[in-house]
């Protein structure tokens, strides 16, 4: 007899979900036997390649619902509410497991240079989004529920050129924390994944800055998506029950 899935009779909801990291962990669930509906803002074209990777992924003795794709700007409320109403809608419930991943990425700017709408990109997406979606999962999901927010390692030095995005990411840090200490009584777990400089396979080499972010981990490479895609699934199952209100690095060594 085979052994049961990890994550058989789950249900996740992975924000972010049509690329790198993203993508990577939702991949990894509908692995472990979850279903999963992935959330996505950008490319339709991004989530449909998404799609047909999550249903390869796929178990083929494993009973998950197929895989969706849903699109939600998540620095509006509603628009949050109705990403996770769509998600209930597909599940025929409300998800077991929320991934919220979605986020702007970091880019350098100098204090001084650091206009108003720099610093509303990333407050609005990374950390008012984050809000409005933690905020969904503290009033939806059902006791025995897991919450994992990825944000980012450069928390843990605040480089010089990212102060508004480091900023951004710490709000949600200070989320995670705070949620764990107010749903634990229903024994869901909140936890935070911080990765280094991660991108899929076939786009490393790309960029010059790639060398450089090699540099930061003690590994000597970029990440990859299958790299920090196991942390995220390793807190979504009943094995991580007693780990909450931590933020885990994934980072490769970088920002130690």
């Amino acid at each position: 007899m085979p052994a049961a899935l990890p994550l058989s009779g789950k249900n996740a909801l992975v924000t972010g979900g049509s690329r790198n990291i993203g993508r990577g962990i939702a991949e990894r669930l509908a692995s472990d036997g979850a279903g999963v509906a992935i959330g996505y803002h950008g490319s339709s074209g991004d989530a449909e390649d998404a799609l047909a990777a999550l249903r390869a992924a796929m178990p083929e003795d494993g009973d998950a619902p197929a895989p969706t794709a849903l699109r939600a700007d998540l620095s509006d409320s509603a628009e949050a509410e109705r990403l996770f109403d769509e998600a209930a809608d597909h599940f025929g419930a409300a998800p077991t497991v929320l991934v919220h991943n979605a986020g702007a990425q970091g880019h350098p700017i100098p204090f001084a240079d650091t206009e108003p709408e720099d610093l509303a990109q990333f407050m609005d997406i990374n950390a008012r989004g984050s809000f409005y979606v933690l905020r969904e999962a503290a009033r939806r999901l059902p006791r025995g529920g897991r919450i994992v927010a990825v944000t980012s390692s450069v928390t843990r030095q605040m480089p010089a050129r990212l102060g508004a995005y480091s900023a951004s990411k710490a709000a949600a840090n200070a989320m995670v924390q705070t949620l764990a200490k107010e749903v634990g009584e229903r024994g869901i777990t909140v936890n935070g994944v911080m990765p280094g400089p991660t991108k899929p396979e076939e786009q490393i080499g790309a960029e010059a800055q790639d060398a450089e972010d090699a540099k930061l981990s003690v590994f000597g490479r970029v990440g990859r998506p299958a790299d920090v895609a196991p942390v995220a699934a390793f807190l979504a199952r009943e094995e991580a029950r007693w780990v909450t209100g931590n933020l885990i690095l994934a980072s490769g060594g970088a920002y130690l």
